[in-house]
């Protein structure tokens, strides 16, 4: 069974705050989804989530993954 955070504080060492949607965890990965509600597909969503990804893998999370869940569009997107 995973673990679910939604809408929890990340603070980087700069010590800015981050706040992924959804963060699920288990014994052998941690998924990071972002819930976006817009009418086109955007690289600076991308960005934001691989930011999420790495801040998670330097806190020792094992396998992490990421991905954008577009809701106007239907469309999920994997971002490493």
């Amino acid at each position: 069974k995973m673990q679910r955070l939604s809408e929890r504080d990340i603070l980087t060492q700069e010590r800015n705050i981050k706040r992924p949607d959804l963060i699920l965890i288990d014994d052998h990965q941690t998924i990071v989804i972002e819930f976006k509600f817009t009418e086109e597909m955007n690289e600076r969503l991308k960005k934001q989530l691989r930011e999420y990804t790495t801040l998670l893998k330097q806190m020792q999370f094992k396998n992490v993954n990421g991905y954008l869940l577009y809701g106007f569009l239907n469309i999920a997107e994997i971002v490493v």
